[in-house]
């Protein structure tokens, strides 16, 4: 029976360097996503006086009143509000959260599913009234973001049920709408900040303030759905709030440097900041409008305005629809290298193929465009069947699938060739086919019955173009 190269199991890749092609990842951490984002409202609870909750905004901050019997605990250097789900609540002479485009960031604990549903904020939500609120659903501890509009419907409610945030955990919640009807411009986050759990899209735009003043911790049409739990914090912010950028990583290559970073959900641009040495960067960011189109789920810039041996460092923010920015992800550095870098690819399968299912494995995705400059393979021992047994190497491009590619070799390999003795195929002669794009991957196909074949090894040259 014919048995096939399976690169998912067994098979070892190792990427040798003729010269300094350098791979780094550097990982944002950071758990805020406000970044550069001002909240209009702050409520910390850390400098409250009394039975008055403070907004730390200095202009137009607008605080609220708390009920007696209130618990404050302080853990560490933080103080939150442990709300008692029967009569714990805030109020304030005010809708405060502002009309249209808007975003609700806070940290919710709560050990258990509550008995109901409980109230984290409301003005009003309710198909006959205007406003917008924030509830935990009590059979799931999800997190359910509201807004009605007065005409008998809800104007959005997004239910993110793919999380229980009332697991005993300290959970960072963020609340977010773009003010528009575009698809998915209202998103819930739960701890992180770049994707979100849960989208969903308004059916109208909010253009009357909201029918009722805000309550922190109950309904306001009736005193109902008292929440019960402990808040940290509430930021409200009078715009889209998006996640700072992460996973910033950079490849250098002939005098060219490639970033590449995790997408943004929400980010309709991008910016680079660039510098000669570490975090000195000018407030004009090196290029701005990168577009979010993503390469193999990745966005992508490539800088070539760059000095072969001089190190440069690089942040990115990201850009919501309105313009706003967010921080600045980690930093990377990086040093471009001499044109026409040379690189190894090798893929290595060791012992016998005897028990292997039919498969054909890729083993080689190209991070940059590349020409293969030579093939060498080897193997321990021959294949001993009757019949042909050889192996290809497909070069796949686009959403092609394995074995339906072209190949890059000329001849295929003969696995019957004696063992231990190096060969060297020639290469597809149309020299279209030995190129490679960003992108493009390459894979081992094999027509033939493998038994007796032993510890087949490949070794690819690659050229950066």
């Amino acid at each position: 029976m014919k048995k096939g190269f399976k690169v998912g199991i067994g098979i070892f890749i190792a990427v040798c360097l003729i010269s300094s092609i350098v791979f780094s990842t550097i990982i944002n951490i950071s758990a805020s996503p406000s970044g550069s984002f001002t909240p209009v409202h702050s409520y910390s609870f850390n400098s409250d006086s009394g039975s008055t909750v403070i907004d730390s905004i200095t202009s137009g901050g607008i605080n609220g009143t708390a009920t007696a019997g209130f618990t404050t605990i302080t853990e560490g250097s933080d103080t939150f509000r442990r709300f008692n789900g029967t009569s714990n609540y805030i109020s304030f002479g005010n809708q405060v959260l502002p009309k249209g485009k808007k975003s609700i960031e806070f940290r919710f604990r709560r050990n258990g599913l509550p008995p109901n549903n409980i109230t984290v904020l409301d003005n009003a939500i309710d198909p006959s009234k205007n406003g917008t609120g924030i509830n935990i659903i009590a059979d799931s501890g999800a997190v359910d973001f509201t807004s009605s509009d007065a005409s008998g419907t809800f104007r959005f409610n997004v239910y993110a049920n793919q999380k229980n945030v009332c697991d005993g955990q300290w959970h960072h919640i963020l609340c977010t709408w773009d003010g528009s009807t575009d698809p998915n411009g209202v998103k819930v986050y739960i701890d992180d900040m770049t994707t979100p759990v849960a989208t969903g899209t308004a059916k109208s735009y909010e253009t009357a303030d909201a029918s009722y003043n805000l309550l922190i911790g109950r309904r306001t049409l009736a005193a109902i759905e008292y929440l019960s739990g402990d808040l940290d914090y509430i930021n409200i912010y009078n715009t889209e709030v998006i996640g700072t950028p992460k996973n910033l990583n950079a490849v250098s290559g002939p005098n060219k440097i490639t970033l590449t970073w995790d997408p943004v959900s929400g980010a309709q641009s991008y910016k680079v900041y660039r510098a000669a040495s570490s975090n000195s960067y000018s407030s004009t960011p090196y290029v701005s409008n990168i577009s979010p189109t993503l390469i193999n789920g990745k966005v992508t810039f490539e800088d070539s305005a760059v000095s072969s041996g001089t190190t440069y460092y690089y942040v990115v923010a990201a850009m919501n629809k309105y313009g706003d920015e967010t921080a600045n992800s980690d930093e990377i550095s990086a040093a471009p290298n001499s044109p026409e870098t040379n690189f190894i690819v090798t893929a290595t399968v060791p012992g016998t193929l005897a028990s292997w299912p039919d498969n054909y494995g890729v083993f080689f995705t190209a991070p940059f465009p590349c020409e293969i400059v030579s093939v060498r393979e080897v193997h321990a021992s021959a294949a001993v069947d009757s019949g042909n047994v050889v192996l290809d190497i497909e070069k796949l491009t686009g959403s092609q699938a394995p074995n339906s590619g072209v190949s890059l070799l000329d001849t295929a390999i003969d696995l019957k060739n004696a063992a231990n003795t190096v060969q060297a195929p020639s290469l597809n002669s149309n020299t279209a086919n030995i190129q490679l794009g960003a992108g493009d991957r390459l894979c081992l196909k094999d027509v033939g019955v493998l038994s007796g074949l032993n510890g087949v090894s490949i070794t690819i040259e690659l050229k950066r173009k």
